[in-house]
């Protein structure tokens, strides 16, 4: 079984805005150096390859990232463990603190990627419930087989 994620976050600005050029202008090698990681599978894409444009909940500020993996310890490396890190680091300067979680992961059966309304179902079980078995965070993750 593969691991898969969303991860949504609402935007200070527009992207377009230029005071959002510190996280825009690095969107494409941040997205290649995941599709060059280790365990990588897959990332939701649009007909632009742009995967910031997905309007998860409704808010054109808000952005999201749905993505596959072989494991949690595979999207962990790359999350914490490379470039990306930075980019974790210093959100704050690009997006608002959420309420309500902005991650989830989810053991995902082999076979079609993860729907986007898939994923948004696992982000409201999530935030309804904690973790649960169909629905959790990375220590969850890393702490329960995946097989």
């Amino acid at each position: 079984m593969t691991i898969a994620q969303l991860n949504i976050a609402k935007a200070k600005r527009p992207l377009t805005d230029p005071r959002m050029s510190g996280f825009t202008d690095h969107l494409d090698r941040i997205n290649q150096l995941a599709e060059d990681s280790a365990g990588f599978i897959w990332r939701f894409i649009d007909d632009e390859n742009n995967s910031q444009t997905l309007s998860v909940l409704k808010d054109p500020l808000v952005i999201a990232n749905l993505s596959l993996w072989q494991s949690a310890s595979d999207l962990k490396k790359f999350a914490y463990g490379t470039e990306h890190r930075n980019f974790v680091k210093n959100r704050g300067q690009w997006f608002e603190s959420l309420e309500q979680a902005s991650l989830v992961l989810w053991f995902h059966e082999d076979g079609q990627p993860p729907s986007l309304e898939e994923a948004v179902n696992k982000l409201q079980l999530y935030r309804q419930q904690g973790n649960t078995p169909q629905a959790f965070n990375f220590a969850y993750a890393l702490n329960h087989s995946e097989s």
